[in-house]
Parts: C-alpha cells; sequence; structure tokens
C-alpha cells in the first residue's frame, strides 16, 4: 500500500503514480515501488494533471496563494508559478503538451477578469483569458487534435473556443450544470456528465444533443470515452463506474467487407462481381471511382476474416 493521497494519477508510460495530500504530491515509482520525490505545495487543496509526456505535472493550489506550478518528474524541480490565479477548479494539458489550461471561480461574479485561462506550458506565459462562465468552470477539456477548448460551469452553458486564436465556435445551453466533459476520440461528439441524472452527446458538427442517457445516472461526477470509442464509462457519486456503449460508435471497416456486417463472405464477394464497373462511391474502397480488381481481390485475399 502506498500512503498519503486523495487525488492520484498515473504518469502517461505507466512506470510511477502521483498522489495529493495535504501540503504535499507524493512521486512513486512502481518498479521498484519507492517514493522518489515529494512536491511542496503551499495549500493542503490542489488539483494536478500529468502532461501528455509524463515529463511534468502542472499543480492548481488553493488558498493562501491560488498558486499554478510546473514541475519537472520525477525529479520535482519546480520550473515556474504563477500565484494568485483566482480559486482553481479543473486544469488540463492540450495533446501535443504546447498548452494547458485552467479553470477557476472569479474573485467575484462582476471580475471582468475571466476564468478560462491558457498557457504555454514551456514558460507559464499566459497566452489568453476567456470570461466564458461568470460564475464557477467545472470542467474543461481538449479536443483530441488539440485544435479546441471545452469547458463548462455553474451558468449551465459549454462553450468551445478554437485554441489558435481564442475564436469561439460553439455554446450549448443544458437544462443542469454539467460536472465533466469528454471529446469522443473522433473529435465529432462531446459527452456531457451531469450530476442530476443524465449523460447528454451533443454533436459538434451542428451542435445538436444528439442523446440524453439516463440509465442508472444519478449523481455523475466525470465521464470519458474508451480510446476506440466503442464505450463509455462515468462515475457516481456513490463510488460507482458504470460503462456502457457509444450508441453512435461506427467500427473500422474491415478490408474487403463491402456490406459492412463484420464478416468477408459470399455476400461481399457477390456485391464486388454484382457491381464489378460500375461507380457506385459506397462500395468503392480504394476511392479510384470505380469498383474494380482491386474490391474482388480485397474480398478474395480477405474472405472469412471475422466471420
Amino acid at each position: 500500500m502506498l500512503g498519503g493521497g486523495d487525488r492520484v494519477a498515473f504518469s502517461p508510460d505507466g512506470q510511477y503514480l502521483a498522489g495529493a495530500g495535504r501540503n504535499f504530491i507524493t512521486i512513486w515509482s512502481l518498479d521498484p515501488r519507492q517514493v522518489v520525490s515529494r512536491l511542496s505545495i503551499a495549500s493542503d487543496r490542489v488539483l494536478f494533471a500529468y502532461s501528455p509526456d509524463g515529463q511534468s505535472i502542472v499543480t492548481c493550489e488553493g488558498y493562501p496563494t491560488n498558486a499554478l506550478r510546473l514541475w519537472r518528474v520525477p525529479s520535482g524541480q519546480q520550473l515556474y508559478a504563477r500565484d494568485n490565479v483566482d480559486i482553481v477548479t479543473c486544469v488540463a494539458f492540450s495533446p501535443d503538451g504546447q498548452y494547458f489550461a485552467s479553470g477557476s471561480t472569479p474573485v467575484s461574479m462582476w471580475d471582468p477578469s475571466g476564468n478560462v485561462r491558457l498557457w504555454r506550458a514551456s514558460d507559464g506565459e499566459l497566452i489568453r483569458v476567456s470570461n466564458d462562465h461568470p460564475y464557477q468552470v467545472t470542467a474543461l477539456t481538449f479536443s483530441p487534435d488539440g485544435q479546441y477548448l471545452a469547458s463548462t460551469g455553474y451558468d449551465q452553458t459549454v462553450k468551445i473556443r478554437r485554441v489558435s486564436d481564442g475564436q469561439l465556435l460553439q455554446t450549448f445551453y443544458t437544462e443542469f450544470i454539467p460536472s465533466s466533459l469528454a471529446f469522443s476520440p473522433d473529435g465529432e461528439y462531446l459527452l456531457v456528465g451531469v450530476p442530476w441524472g443524465r449523460v447528454e452527446f451533443w454533436r459538434l458538427q451542428d451542435g445538436i444533443l444528439a442523446e440524453i442517457y439516463d440509465t442508472e445516472t444519478n449523481g455523475v461526477n466525470s465521464v470519458a470515452f474508451s480510446p476506440s470509442g466503442e464505450f463509455f464509462a462515468y462515475g457516481r457519486h456513490d463510488c460507482t463506474v458504470v460503462v456502457a456503449r457509444n450508441p453512435f460508435y461506427t467500427p473500422p471497416q474491415r478490408v474487403g467487407d463491402m456490406n459492412r456486417d463484420g464478416c468477408v463472405d459470399d455476400a461481399d464477394l457477390l456485391m464486388a462481381l454484382f457491381h464489378f464497373g460500375s461507380h457506385n462511391a459506397s462500395l468503392d474502397m480504394n476511392r479510384d471511382g470505380v469498383v474494380d480488381d482491386y474490391e474482388l481481390l480485397a474480398v478474395l485475399f480477405n474472405f472469412g476474416s471475422g466471420c
């Protein structure tokens, strides 16, 4: 058992485990199992997030410093600190590690300074501040390609901005205060967790609420997609984790599976033969404008695959 920590996270390479306690974050190596560093925090409340390469950790302290700090890990060297950044409530790294974003509670609801901040990770330079949510920011997340940043808060809106220039692209209005956000791996949907009993699927192409999932969803605190996008999961306030199938998941097409039923068989061979020479775009697997030898050979060489 590793002692101390009410928030924990594995490093992306799985070699280290970080745990936050009162006034410190401890970094353990898992093989051998030992403490390798301890980060001293000037607050008994701290949030943190690993960079995608696992080489650094950003920490967000509560009162009295309200500071952001970037640390080199596992050495524990502090790289820089930024004090008095409101009361940070959430933090996330961009997928490429170039930026991290923080959401906070403004000093007052009339505070014009903004409460969604974008920081350059290399030197802690504040790139941009957005006053998107007049109350507390409850969650934020980057899209898988790093081009967009989504945030939500007590104002019951979800806002999506382009990272490159800060342009506000979309605003979704929810019935309740969301607790968590997650982009689908293909970047086509945004999953919104609501503590009052539902998980929402928002389609980003047109901003439509595409699906409401309300099965065993009382007290949703966090949401996530599996890496393939086939499943989504949510954590509840009763310490239960629920895994369900993503209703919008489309499995990748198997080579030679012309009818997309997951099995390359007689039906696919007949389709290749019947449509041979046609310009049926849905069956044109190599996108050369015609169903020809390529499609026929794809079926023959993969015959029986997935069956």
